[in-house]
């Protein structure tokens, strides 16, 4: 009686063990572009937020009504994302007494144009602002 395996066995051991590298490295994969994705998302949540804080903390007075303008303040973080296009719209509300900061940011070229992005809205009343800061 021999003791051993046929080359038969051999093959298929060595197969499923191929198979089991194959799917756990494209798992592993996977992941790890859901993470950097996750990075992105905060990162663009992080700069959303600075700029609607920017514009909380400036003067009622001195935020001008416009249409889908330029940031309020430079932001050097976004040069870790791919293309962004960052967009500042500021309306007047109630005739005058609020005013809504609409803070939209996308990134990742045109492929992902829509898929990746976030936006921000606040609200800041005159009356608040000018009793914050005295004016």
């Amino acid at each position: 009686m021999t003791r051993g395996y046929t080359l038969l066995e051999c093959a298929a051991a060595l197969a499923l063990l191929a198979l089991l590298a194959t799917t756990s490295h494209a798992v592993l994969y996977q992941r790890r572009s859901q993470l950097a994705r996750i990075d992105e998302r905060l990162l663009a949540l992080s700069v959303v937020e600075k700029e609607l804080e920017t514009a909380r903390a400036t003067s009622f007075a001195g935020l001008p009504t416009r249409q889908a303008g330029p940031a309020l303040t430079r932001h050097p973080e976004l040069a870790a994302l791919e293309d962004p296009v960052l967009r500042v719209t500021i309306s007047e509300l109630e005739q005058g007494r609020l005013k809504q900061v609409r803070v939209e940011l996308e990134w990742g070229g045109a492929e992902r144009r829509g898929e990746a992005g976030e936006v921000l809205v606040g609200r800041i009343a005159r009356r608040y602002a000018e009793g914050l800061y005295g004016r």
